[in-house]
Parts: structure tokens; sequence; C-alpha cells
């Protein structure tokens, strides 16, 4: 999708009164025309040298090129796209909804992971249509933002409306009756605490290290003694299950494990001042890896 002219075979190349000519497609408003370009080469140059000085010359023209990484999150809108459509069934739609977000975790890890890579290294990089690594992050983080603005509101507008209206309700903590708060209490003492393990990150304990993908909870506690601001870490165990049934007569309720582990958070820190806490994930850079598609030549 990043180019807006791609060379044909050799059976497109030809001659007029001695001149050079190549045959290319391009993409033009409304659609795609045909048109021959003069190829400048002197005597001593072959017709192939011709070519490349040719296409040398159509890779300086910034303006016929897209982003690719900007291409690439918008093919992630059409996925988008698909969840927010009333179109597509209801548990469909959440289907597409978890495909978005898993794409746009792997377009983190690798691409917008090569790019910080480049914005840290020494060497100068530019895209084919312009951009360097640092103004690409800009664009891509604008262009997130706007698809997560409207991932959370058909969430909140659409799809969690029409799962209430099928009879499946997702309660958050504040709405559940104290019968039930006080089941789910004894569920997390018995299921979820003896795998938890808080980290806590003071003079003595460097930060630990966080897995990539995977969800913790943040906490700001007020130490007991010297009354000092304390920064803790509560992995979220994927190994159990992330949602639990709640009874309700209006039909099936469920609750995300967050919400339990957030709101029993003083049987991990007994004798402590809880100040804030929040839930974050870490999605880790894959690595720097060569540029498969060749739009960078580190050789010059």
């Amino acid at each position: 999708m990043g180019t807006s002219a791609k060379p044909i075979d050799n059976s497109d190349e030809f001659r007029n009164n001695g001149d050079e000519f190549l045959r290319i497609i391009c993409l033009v408003q409304g659609g795609f025309e045909m048109r021959n370009f003069k190829i400048k080469q002197d005597k001593k140059e072959d017709f192939s040298s011709g070519v490349v000085g040719f296409r040398r010359e159509l890779l300086h023209k910034k303006e016929r090129f897209f982003n690719r990484e900007l291409s690439w999150l918008e093919f992630n809108q059409r996925v988008l796209e698909q969840a927010i459509t009333k179109k597509t069934p209801l548990l469909e739609r959440l289907r597409f909804f978890d495909i978005f977000i898993s794409n746009l975790d792997e377009f983190y890890m690798r691409r917008v992971g090569r790019l910080r890579n480049q914005v840290l290294s020494p060497l100068s990089f530019q895209s084919l249509d312009g951009l360097s690594p640092k103004k690409q992050i800009i664009k891509i983080k604008e262009r997130v933002q706007e698809q997560m603005d409207l991932m959370e509101e058909g969430l909140n507008r659409q799809v969690y409306p029409s799962l209430e209206r099928e009879g499946i309700r997702l309660f958050k903590w504040s709405e559940l009756k104290e019968e039930s708060k006080e089941k789910l209490a004894e569920v997390f003492m018995s299921n979820i605490f003896p795998i938890l393990t808080p980290l806590a990150v003071d003079y003595g304990h460097p930060f630990p290290f966080i897995s990539n993908l995977s969800k913790s909870l943040g906490v700001c506690l007020l130490h007991p003694v010297s009354g000092e601001k304390v920064f803790s870490r509560v992995k979220i165990p994927h190994e159990i299950p992330q949602w639990y049934c709640v009874e309700d007569e209006k039909g099936d309720a469920y609750i995300n494990i967050e919400e339990i582990v957030i709101n029993n958070l003083m049987a991990l820190f007994p004798g402590t001042e809880i100040l804030d806490k929040l839930i974050f994930r870490v999605t880790r850079n894959s690595g720097f890896e060569g540029d498969e598609d060749g739009s960078l030549d580190l050789k010059e």
C-alpha cells in the first residue's frame, strides 16, 4: 500500500526515436493509469543503469508514498470497524475487539519497537514518505489514541448494553450486593491470594522485571513506620480464570479478576494505608531486526 508507482517487467520497456522510456502504472485520483517516463542516460550507460537511475529518482518523490506504519494502522482500523458495526453478530464483535488489540500488541512490539531503536541510534533514518522515526511515533500515537477512543465508545455504548439486553451483565465491585462481595472475598482468599506476590520498590529493592503483555497492579502505600510513600507491584495472574460468576436475578453476571484483587488489597498489605492503585500493562520491544521490506539501506 506504500507505493504509488510500480515498475512493470521488461516487456513494457520501449524506444521511440532513439529515446529510452519506461512504462509504469501510477496511482492517480480516482484510480490507476498507464504513464510513460523518459529515462535520461549518458551514452556510456546501458539501459539497465538508466532504469536504476530512474528508480532512484522516483524514491526521492516522497509524496508518491504512504507511510507503511500508518497504512498498517488503517488495516487494523478495518478490523475495529468489524467490531463496531451492528451487522456483525454480538459475540463476534467481542472477538474482533480481541483481534484488534492482539494486532496492536504485535504492531508495538515489532514496528514501534524498531522505530524507538532508530530514535536512539546514532544513525539517521527516514521513511520513504520523508518522516523521521520520531515523527512517525508521534503520528502513530495520535492515530492509535483515536482508535482506542473509538473502541471504548463502541464497547460502552453498543456492546455492553447489547450484552445486558441478552441477559449477560458485567459488574463493577461497587455494583455488587454485600452478599456477593462476601462470597467473592472468600474466592479471593482461597483461589487468588495464595498465588499473588507483592513486590515493593525501595532503596533495597530495585524495580522488578515486568514480563511482556502481563497485567499488573501498581499500588502506592504509606509506610506505617517512616511515613514515606512506597510503590508496590502486584502481578495479576493469568493462570486462573479472569472472570467469575456472580448471582443475579436478571440473568448471567460476571466480574473481572482485576475488580476482585483491587478491592481486597488490604489482605496483601495489612497495617498499611493504600493511597492509590492503578492497573497497567507493559508491551515490550521484541528487538531490532533487519528491515525485510527493504525500505532501509544501512550500508548507504
